[in-house]
C-alpha cells in the first residue's frame, strides 16, 4: 500500500492542537479517498471477473465449433490464436486485480 506524504510549512513552534486542527481533514479525506478506491478496485474486479468468464466460455464455444468444421484456413487458425490470447491476457488481469483486493474473511 502506497503512503501519502503531505509537507506543511510548519515551524517547530506550532502549538499541537492547531496542527492536529490542520491535519484532521487531510488524514479523512486519505481514509475516504482509500475507502473509494477499494470499493472501485472491487467493482472492477467484479465487473473484469465476469467479462473474464464470459469471454472464456465464448472462446471455448468457437474453439469446439471451429474444431467440429474440420480443416481450417491459416487466417482463421491465426485469428482464433489471437482471441485466445486476448482471453488468456484478461483473465490473468482480472485475477491480478482481484488478488490486490483480498477477500472478506468466511
Amino acid at each position: 500500500m502506497h503512503q501519502a506524504v503531505i509537507l506543511l510549512p510548519i515551524s517547530p513552534t506550532v502549538d499541537a492542537q492547531p496542527l492536529a486542527d490542520i491535519l484532521l481533514p487531510y488524514l479523512k479525506r486519505i481514509i475516504m479517498n482509500q475507502a473509494e478506491l477499494k470499493t472501485a478496485l472491487e467493482t472492477i474486479g467484479t465487473a473484469l471477473s465476469g467479462v473474464a468468464a464470459q469471454l472464456d466460455k465464448a472462446t471455448n464455444e468457437i474453439v469446439i465449433a471451429i474444431s467440429n468444421q474440420g480443416n481450417t484456413t491459416p487466417e482463421v487458425d491465426a485469428a482464433l490464436a489471437g482471441l485466445q490470447a486476448v482471453a488468456t491476457a484478461l483473465s490473468a488481469a482480472s485475477q491480478t486485480l482481484d488478488d490486490l483486493n483480498p477477500d472478506a474473511p468466511a
